[in-house]
């Protein structure tokens, strides 16, 4: 099971019930962090189209969607994910990715949320459009949370001005306002990036071995 996530000034996950692809097997099961060159892709148009449109809702109406995407090993999610991601990126959306994996005794909390993060990271610094206009924006919008997303995401510092980065982090708890915290800060971060013209897809693959932390985040 995968959770793909369109956000807008939140997140996205969507649901299908797959069928056979027909003669074509999509041979790798697993999404890799780095999406190769999509494969063609046959009888999922429903599917497709789905996607596509939750995508183009979540630009239009600023409110965050989710979607799963489920299904036995070699129906295709992965091929179907591929199109998705190419066409997101067509349409100057933000598309990062995010994994879980079986041994979760080795596993670190919200692992493939923070790691799709990072990613989302690495494409706004990229982007064409990211300067110092940009950085003083997402710093504005992240405000205080600053503090606590670098602790947890070890390349949003780039994203951020020098004057937050030099405040004083506020006080953390450690009852239960510190998860209330948390989800603060990381809805801040989404905001901060995503936009009408540029919806973040946040797609976390595996979420059959998500932890509790992630849970209780998303």
């Amino acid at each position: 099971i995968s959770i793909m996530s369109l956000v807008d000034l939140s997140t996205i996950t969507d649901a299908f019930t797959n069928e056979d692809f027909g003669d074509e097997k999509d041979p790798v099961d697993d999404l890799q962090h780095t999406i190769p060159q999509s494969l063609p892709i046959y009888g999922r148009r429903q599917e497709q189209r789905l996607l596509l449109q939750t995508y183009e809702i979540t630009a239009q109406t600023r409110k965050s969607q989710t979607v799963f995407v489920h299904g036995f090993s070699g129906f295709g999610k992965t091929a179907l994910v591929r199109k998705f991601h190419k066409k997101v990126c067509e349409n100057g959306g933000l598309f990062c990715t995010g994994k879980y994996f079986q041994n979760s005794s080795v596993q670190e909390p919200y692992s493939a949320i923070m790691a799709a993060f990072s990613d989302l990271c690495d494409l706004v610094i990229q982007s064409e459009d990211f300067n110092d206009e940009r950085k003083q924006q997402i710093s504005r919008d992240i405000g205080q949370n600053a503090h606590m997303l670098r602790k947890v995401i070890s390349n949003v510092s780039p994203l951020l001005d020098s004057t937050i980065l030099n405040e004083a982090p506020i006080t953390e708890s450690k009852t239960e306002a510190a998860m209330t915290l948390f989800k603060i800060a990381c809805k801040a971060f989404l905001r901060a990036i995503a936009s009408g013209k540029q919806p973040v897809v946040v797609f976390l693959d595996d979420i059959q071995w998500m932890d509790t932390g992630s849970r209780l985040l998303i």
